[in-house]
Formats: structure tokens, C-alpha cells, sequence
């Protein structure tokens, strides 16, 4: 069973809705879980996690499948708990902590996803405002690269006997300073900076490379900023 989704996500996730949504999320997703298990005992259970809201840091520190865990929103702690409730019940699944994602073509309500939001609200002059300071760093990876991961996982859970491991997912960390740097002679974007909280999220993968032999392919730069502005002009 591979389990990518739910309904509610970290901007939203400590309203009054968010925290009814994540309660939601949980109990749906752990019962699909229990009910897969208890049709296949011995079922393989991908479940796609967050890395992001799991490590945030006012400080400089990288982040492994080790570190200690505080997810910020209950957006993270839903996802905890269902990351904890597979532990318990699963003989052989892996959980994949994805950084932040980009590399998509968003909506105008898209509510997370600061790359892909950016860049959105720069082609289409939308004013882009920032409540975190600039110098904050959030560790990032494409969609094609989370695409690849998912389908190691599903290989290497298909081969091994057993296992429950925990895998991050992360390409690079970039302060948000350096992301609009990239973005901004490629666009015409209009920035406000409203200010707010430092925070540092820096994500090691190697066990990903280990495990998974899992290697990024995509990085945040002006070629591939270039590559998404033109699917949005398609």
C-alpha cells in the first residue's frame, strides 16, 4: 500500500477547520492501514511523511532520521502519529520524510509550497508576502525526485523480509533570501516583507542514498526555475 496524501496541510493545520482535518487524516489514515493489514498480514506499506515541519530549528543543525523530532504544526504532529501507529503495526514499511516540494504548476489559492507559490505569484504579478526572516532556511526537493524515491521505496520493500525504517528526503537547504535571488530576475516578482521568526531546517539524506540509492536530480536553479515558467506559458 502506497499512502502520498491527505486533506490537510501545514498553513492552515492550527485553525479551527486544520486541527478538525488532521484529527480526520489520522483516523482515516489509520484506518486504512489497519484495514490493508488485516486483509494482508504480511503487506508493504509506503507512507510519504513530512521532513520539514518535523525538524524545524532556530539553529544551525542538520537534521538526520535520529535527531529528535518537534513537529511545529498539527499538521507534523498527525503525521507523526501516524508515522508512530505504523511502527507499531507494520513488519515491513518505510516512511519517507519529504523536505519542502517544488516543481509543480499551482493554482492561485495554493496555500503551501514556497518555491512553487513564488514563482506562481511572480509570473502572474500577485505581491508575495513573507512572515519569516529572510535568513530562514528550508531544506527543498523536486517532485520528480520525490517521484523516484517513492518508487525505490516500493522496490526495496518488495525485496527485503522485513524492515520499518524511517528515510529522509531532502535535496538541498536554501535561505529564503538565496530563493528569491533565483527567482526574481526570472519573474516579475513584488515582495513584502512582513518579518517574523528565524527558522533553520538543514535535512540529511544519506540514508536515503544508502538505502534506496536514491540520488537528486533536480536543483533550485535558474534553469529549472526557467523550465516551470514555461509549462506555465503552455
Amino acid at each position: 500500500m502506497v499512502h502520498l496524501g491527505w486533506k490537510s496541510i501545514p498553513t492552515t493545520s492550527d485553525t479551527k477547520k486544520g486541527r478538525e482535518e488532521s484529527q480526520n487524516d489520522i483516523a482515516n489514515s489509520i484506518g486504512l492501514i489497519s484495514e490493508f493489514l488485516s486483509m494482508h498480514p504480511d503487506g508493504r506499506v509506503l507512507f510519504l511523511s513530512t521532513a520539514g515541519d518535523m525538524y524545524r530549528k532556530q539553529v544551525e543543525d542538520i537534521a538526520n532520521e535520529y535527531s529528535p523530532v518537534k513537529p511545529r504544526t498539527n499538521y507534523g504532529r498527525a503525521k507523526l502519529d501516524v508515522e508512530e501507529y505504523i511502527k507499531k503495526t507494520c513488519k515491513h514499511a518505510i516512511i519517507l520524510r519529504c523536505a519542502n516540494a517544488w516543481g509543480g504548476v499551482v493554482s492561485r489559492n495554493r496555500r503551501n509550497g514556497f518555491v512553487d507559490k513564488l514563482i506562481y505569484n511572480s509570473i502572474h504579478c500577485i505581491t508575495t508576502t513573507i512572515y519569516m526572516n529572510l535568513d530562514s532556511v528550508i531544506s527543498l526537493v523536486h517532485l520528480s525526485d520525490i517521484s523516484d524515491s517513492i518508487m525505490r521505496g516500493i522496490e526495496v520493500l518488495s525485496q527485503e523480509a522485513e524492515m520499518t525504517e524511517v528515510i529522509n528526503i531532502s535535496t538541498e537547504s536554501k535561505s529564503l533570501s538565496s530563493i528569491i535571488a533565483i527567482v526574481s530576475p526570472l519573474a516579475n516578482s513584488e515582495i513584502h516583507y512582513a518579518g517574523g521568526p528565524i527558522s533553520i531546517v538543514k535535512i540529511d539524506s544519506t540514508k536515503a542514498t544508502r538505502m534506496l540509492a536514491w540520488k537528486p536530480r533536480y536543483y533550485l536553479n535558474k534553469e529549472n526555475i526557467r523550465d516551470i515558467i514555461d509549462n506555465y506559458k503552455r
